[in-house]
């Protein structure tokens, strides 16, 4: 069972209503923190089903489609986090366009009351079809791809993208059968070509603790890697709206969290003292909100019967940090205390074109 606070006697649960013509997805384990109630020196975190909402649209050209996907899924986060929401605190996205069809399919998962609140808002998008969104989009798509893009006619590409976003959504508990079998697909006028292309730039970013603190404080591992994983993909998904960046992938490995973004070789506008400052930024922003303190109190509360669905998972966890945690573990590392050491012995290190900036995060976020 979750661990409560003295003052919290009580659980509440609420059964997720249907938004307007959504269907709460989550199953009966598929619980997560509904709100949190700010005292002195806690945060007391209510609980609710998760809300799972799946969108598809379809496009005959494929790339176009993908390039619609990245801009639906830019507008979807920087909505949340001008809001004041984050993600796997408050929700999580997933865009796909699968490659033999032109397929699209975004997976939003709602977590909080406040994330559900924007659901409406969300259905409702149209996607920013400027010189800029655009332009940020197709620079994530170049660097994403091994291959070069060629836009063949940048007005009929611009026509496309409005006639794809005048298309409503269709949401999966109202979708029959696709065949991919049944539509061709075709070029358009924007398409993959089998020309070379330089390879994309590498920016490596890691949050790093110091071998010595590691080793003497090593059961504090899973804590950190979930801290670090947290900072980490907030902060790519700004750089990704700001400069058009492809994260790729991220590795936890001895006490240090490491992440790889791709850039374009066209893309001039990101120096190593602009990604450097959108990190700061990233975890300034992130302390502002309180949501280091909203992270721990969920894990305080973790329970893998109750919210076996969104509990920490446990196999990767301990591969990469050789510590195996359950609910009560959870509840005894998750403290503010805890919390503060991490952050206090955390390095931020950003690596580009063979130069290095180191910041300490108590710098950062104090």
């Amino acid at each position: 069972m979750a661990t409560e606070h003295p003052a919290n006697q009580q659980i509440l649960t609420e059964t997720v209503k249907k938004a307007k013509g959504v269907t709460a997805e989550g199953g009966l384990d598929a619980v997560r923190p509904e709100s949190s109630l700010k005292t002195d020196s806690f945060f007391i975190m209510f609980y609710t089903r998760d809300m799972i909402i799946k969108l598809i649209k379809h496009h005959p050209s494929i790339e176009l489609g993908h390039l619609y996907e990245h801009l639906f899924c830019m507008k979807i986060k920087s909505h949340m986090y001008k809001n004041g929401l984050f993600k796997y605190i408050d929700f999580s996205l997933r865009g796909l366009t699968f490659e033999e069809s032109g397929l699209i399919d975004i997976e939003l998962v709602l977590y909080t009351k406040e994330a559900k609140e924007e659901l409406q808002k969300i259905l409702e998008f149209s996607i920013d079809i400027d010189d800029k969104s655009v332009g940020i989009a197709l620079l994530q798509l170049l660097a994403e791809e091994e291959l070069p893009v060629y836009i063949e006619d940048s007005k009929k590409v611009i026509d496309e993208l409005k006639l794809l976003d005048s298309q409503p959504w269709q949401q999966i508990d109202e979708f029959e059968i696709f065949d991919s079998s049944e539509f061709e697909t075709h070029p358009g006028p924007l398409y993959i070509t089998d020309q070379h292309q330089p390879k994309a730039t590498i920016i490596t970013s890691s949050l790093r603790l110091n071998n010595e603190f590691t080793k003497e404080h090593r059961k504090l591992l899973p804590l950190f890697r979930k801290i670090a994983t947290l900072i980490t993909e907030t902060a790519q998904d700004r750089l990704s709206i700001k400069f058009g960046t492809y994260y790729e992938k991220k590795y936890f490995k001895n006490g240090s969290l490491g992440a790889e973004s791709l850039i374009h070789h066209t893309n001039k506008s990101v120096q190593l003292e602009n990604f450097t400052k959108e990190y700061v930024e990233t975890i300034r922003y992130i302390t502002d909100h309180q949501v280091f303190d909203k992270l721990v109190s969920w894990l305080q509360n973790i329970s893998y019967k109750e919210s076996s669905c969104e509990a920490p998972e446990t196999r990767d966890s301990y591969k990469e940090t050789g510590i195996y945690i359950g609910s009560k573990g959870w509840n005894k590392l998750s403290t503010k205390d805890n919390l503060n050491l991490l952050l206090s012995n955390t390095n931020l290190e950003i690596e580009f074109n063979n130069k290095k900036i180191i910041k300490k995060l108590k710098d950062i976020s104090t």
